[in-house]
């Protein structure tokens, strides 16, 4: 006898989220589209999240679950799930966002119709107590590229250009292509920066993508950890220094890949190994005990900045050796604002965490002293935001 297999598979890590998980699942239960699998993955929850599935769920086979004995990380989550997928399309879905009405009929349709390995669609942004003006740059980031794309110029549109974001949940993927990527993503465990290394790797082997206006996406800005700016504790700190070991993971992937065009992929993984790191120091300044934490702090960042893999690992030991260079460079840039003299630390967070155009200014002098360009781009559109709010200033 022929399994049936569903149109599209739905892949939801979870940890601890019980005041979401209700809300997420009937979005999906409640839309008109039925033919598709939910693949939940229990990644050691310690709260009545799935208390709170199974009552929903009942015995409706569509859904699946995924045990873990230890809380793994959303990476690996991800990848089991994708493991246990069988659907001819897969989106994703953190469990404390949702989908809009008739989101799964609108995708397919478009998906069958459009033909391609990528669809990226429009996401709702509901906000939760962030920053107005981080809330208007997601919102303004998450919006689809409108321009159909080939082979590897999805890749570097994505990290070269930076013409749309690469978070995974905005976009839903041919099964072959998210099974095919996720077989080469690397085990470990990753609280930031998992979605840049993953969509990395589908990028680079997507052959065609394409995009729809409509929002069908619901994203609770301010729930999870990318969110919430509130706070910035060592603790969370620490998830954040990730993203450095998670850089090493896109030179692991290029090496084994060897493209031809190795210098431009070098080029562009160095951009991103940066843009994580200002992100380390940019939370680095905005601790919330930082003369009591920063000593710590500093080391985290250290001990961050250590490969994971052996020269001896790779194919080509000149990636591994660039891979080095930019590990040099970032310690000296560390040393730099730790040392900077133009502005304390105090003065430092002040102006990163207000918006006032002088301030702005002040930071914008304070990075380019310590040769952060990124920082500098971010910071003038604060400025761009601020005299839009306010044509006073």
């Amino acid at each position: 006898m022929q399994i049936h297999s569903p149109k599209i598979s739905i892949v939801i890590p979870c940890y601890n989220q019980e005041s979401y998980i209700e809300e997420c699942l009937l979005s999906i239960l409640n839309q008109d589209f039925q033919d598709y699998e939910v693949i939940l993955i229990n990644d050691n929850c310690n709260d009545s999240t799935f208390a709170k599935v199974e009552k929903l769920i009942c015995d409706d086979r569509r859904f699946k679950i995924i045990n873990f004995e230890r809380n793994k990380g959303t990476c690996k989550a991800r990848k089991e799930g994708i493991k246990l997928s069988s659907g001819d399309f897969v989106i994703f879905l953190d469990p404390d966002d949702s989908l809009s009405k008739n989101a799964l009929a609108i995708m397919y349709q478009n998906a069958i119709q459009k033909n391609v390995d990528i669809m990226q669609f429009g996401i709702n942004v509901v906000n939760y107590g962030t920053d107005d003006f981080i809330h208007f740059y997601f919102e303004k980031k998450s919006r689809p590229y409108k321009k159909k794309m080939v082979n590897k110029n999805i890749f570097f549109a994505c990290f070269e250009k930076k013409l749309f974001i690469f978070n995974l949940w905005n976009k839903i993927y041919k099964g072959e292509l998210i099974r095919q990527a996720f077989s080469s993503v690397k085990d470990g465990y990753y609280t930031m920066g998992e979605d840049a290394y993953a969509f990395a790797i589908i990028s680079y082997f997507a052959k065609s993508y394409d995009y729809i206006e409509n929002k069908l996406y619901i994203y609770n800005f301010g729930r999870g950890i990318t969110g919430n700016h509130k706070s910035n504790t060592l603790t969370k700190f620490f998830d954040i220094t990730t993203q450095l070991k998670i850089a090493e993971l896109f030179y692991k992937f290029i090496d084994e890949q060897a493209p031809h065009n190795l210098k431009r992929y070098i080029n562009v993984v160095n951009k991103i190994f940066d843009d994580f790191f200002n992100n380390v120091i940019k939370n680095y300044l905005l601790l919330e005990n930082f003369e009591t934490d920063k000593f710590k702090a500093e080391e985290l960042i250290i001990d961050s900045l250590v490969p994971i893999f052996t020269k001896e690992s790779y194919k080509n030991t000149l990636i591994f050796d660039e891979f080095l260079r930019k590990i040099s460079q970032a310690r000296k840039k560390l040393s730099n604002v730790v040392k900077d003299k133009n502005l304390d630390k105090k003065q430092k967070r002040k102006c990163l965490l207000s918006l006032p155009f002088k301030a702005l200014k002040v930071f914008i002098k304070c990075w380019k002293s310590a040769g952060f360009k990124y920082a500098c781009r971010e910071t003038k559109i604060g400025i761009a935001y601020v005299l839009k709010k306010n044509k006073k200033l």
